[in-house]
Formats: structure tokens, sequence, C-alpha cells
């Protein structure tokens, strides 16, 4: 269990959009709070419009009060929005795989990347995802280990184990 394994990885680019798109939710950490959004809108434009017809007001300035919610909800949207998108991008700067530069060499052959080394302190979590192995860097990064590039005999299991071994030296 402590011999080095050798793998050839081959997730396809469904995988790589669903795990990237799964590990970006996650991080996002809404709290199942997706219907937040359209309820803000929602209460605003009721609300606007309430207020409109309480105080006597015309439809046409009930509108224009509505309209002004309206924007001012999106505008509000977009701010948590650019938010996020910076939260997304601290999470993914702090990434082991990504502060590392990555040796090339270019020649008359073409491109070459030369292997590079991350100890195990460096991978964060190893999780499991529908026919998946991940090797977290950061809460939006992995390197994806697909369940048909493991080797004859070794299982998701037996792989878990293995890195469990090695993380705990």
């Amino acid at each position: 269990m402590t011999e080095a394994l050798h793998l050839s990885l081959s997730a396809n680019a469904a995988q790589v959009l669903a795990v990237s798109t799964r590990l970006v939710t996650q991080a996002r950490d809404t709290g199942g709070r997706k219907w937040l959004r359209p309820l803000v809108f929602a209460v605003g434009l009721i609300c606007a419009l309430m207020v409109g017809s309480l105080l006597d007001v015309p439809a046409n300035k009930a509108f224009f009060i509505a309209l002004t919610t309206f924007y001012t909800t999106l505008l509000a949207l977009w701010l948590g929005s650019r938010a996020t998108q910076r939260r997304y991008f601290r999470l993914l700067e702090d990434s082991a795989c990504r502060m590392r530069p990555t040796p090339v060499s270019l020649s008359a052959e073409g491109l070459r990347m030369e292997p590079r080394a991350f100890p195990w302190s460096d991978i964060i979590a190893v999780t499991r995802w529908n026919d998946m192995t991940l090797l977290q860097f950061s809460p939006v990064d992995a390197i994806i280990i697909p369940d048909a590039d493991l080797p004859a005999g070794e299982t998701p299991e037996t792989l878990a184990t293995r890195i469990t071994t090695w993380k705990t030296k």
C-alpha cells in the first residue's frame, strides 16, 4: 500500500466542468439560500407598488418607484456577484497548484511540461464525487482522478486508504 501509484489521468471536458461548477458552488456557501435573490427582488417590487397605492400615488409614479426598486435590486445583485467573484479568485490564488510555477520547455519538437511535485500537505481535502476522486488544493481547485483511470485492482476505497496513509506520514 505504500508503493507509488502511476496514473494517466484523462478527465474529459464534461467531468472538468462538472467538478469546477460543484467546487465553485460549494465555495459560495449559500447554505441553501438560492431563493434569497428572487425573494429580495419580489419583495422590493411588491413594497414599491404597495407604498404607491397606500400613498395614493398615481400609477405612473408607482411604476417609477417600482422601476427604481428594480434597478436598485439589480445593482445590489451585481455588487454581490462581484464580491463573490473576488472571493472565488482569492480562493483560487491560495491554491498550491496555482501558486507554484509550472516549468516548461519549448523546443523544435514542441512543448514539454516538466513534472511538478506537491507534498501531501498541499492537499487540503480528498473527496469522492460521482465516479471520481478529487484531490483538492483549495476549495475551488482540484486534480480529478476518474475511477476509470485507476489501474486494475485499485478501487476508490483502496486509493483513499493509500492517500490517508501517505498524508499521515
